[in-house]
């Protein structure tokens, strides 16, 4: 596991990052982590990929492809990312 990644500063990451795509795109949502990424922000598909490389290099890991198939919410990606640090 990544020193720097555990479950407290990447839940930290992604909802910024969720919620900094939301203020930048006027989507009044208020992120957790049981907000889900596609019906509630409105992520299209290559949105989700951005968010997630985002991640990948602000820790410096990579999220196996066949984990984020099961990505729905916020918390979801959060385990994943845990999971794969």
């Amino acid at each position: 596991m990544c020193a720097m990644l555990n479950w407290v500063n990447c839940q930290a990451a992604v909802l910024r990052l969720a919620q900094d795509y939301c203020d930048t795109h006027n989507k009044s949502v208020r992120v957790s982590e049981s907000t889900d990424l596609i019906d509630e922000i409105g992520l299209t598909s290559l949105d989700v990929m951005e968010l997630i490389e985002s991640l990948e290099d602000e820790f410096d890991i990579a999220l196996p492809i066949n984990d984020l198939a099961e990505v729905r919410t916020v918390g979801d990606l959060i385990e994943v990312a845990v999971k794969a640090a």
